[in-house]
């Protein structure tokens, strides 16, 4: 059984396990409010590190999903809809054309990746005029360095740091609610 195989089942499992599973629900409550907050029905979407599928059950499903991860076992573990499409690739260098996608969903993969300005403009690229992105950034913390215990490296941001690293990629940026927006819009967890 290979390591991502292995790391599929632990990530599921510690999801589940107390104070995870509360920052967890906290996370997914954060993610249908900003999920609420868009306006068009998106018909185009990709949901970046889609890992085991955790998120999917409250994404929407638009007439073509793409589910993407570097992981294959990971993707391999998470569920298939009919209008669903597995990719394997990297999230800073999107198989995608420009101007494409309605909606990009990119939740706890940012604090994996150091190239957080390659992975923010990779994003705007692919999006439509008026399509939406929400971005989970992991903040520096205790929470942060116990899962590196996973055995991954893990790369926080501090909301300074989220602000600077979005308007330096992106322009037109303005912050809504502690959420980031612009047309395409940034929704920012």
């Amino acid at each position: 059984m290979g390591t991502w195989q292995i790391l599929a089942r632990i990530y599921f499992l510690f999801s589940k396990i107390f104070p995870v599973n509360l920052i967890y629900k906290k996370a997914i409550n954060k993610l249908t409010d900003l999920l609420a907050q868009i306006t068009n029905e998106p018909v185009i979407i990709l949901d970046i590190g889609t890992g085991i599928g955790e998120t999917l059950k409250y994404l929407p499903v638009g007439e073509k999903r793409i589910l993407l991860d570097f992981s294959s076992p990971m993707l391999a573990h998470a569920p298939k809809f009919p209008n669903d499409q597995k990719i394997i690739a990297d999230c800073i260098n999107l198989p995608v054309k420009k101007n494409c996608i309605d909606l990009v969903t990119c939740i706890g993969v940012s604090e994996y990746n150091k190239k957080k300005a390659v992975l923010s403009r990779e994003i705007y690229s692919c999006l439509t005029p008026g399509g939406y992105a929400i971005i989970t950034f992991s903040p520096p913390g205790i929470i942060s360095k116990l899962r590196t215990l996973l055995g991954e490296q893990i790369y926080p941001l501090s909301n300074s740091g989220v602000n600077e690293m979005m308007t330096g990629s992106v322009k037109k940026l303005k912050a809504i609610n502690g959420s980031f927006t612009l047309q395409p819009s940034f929704l920012v967890a």
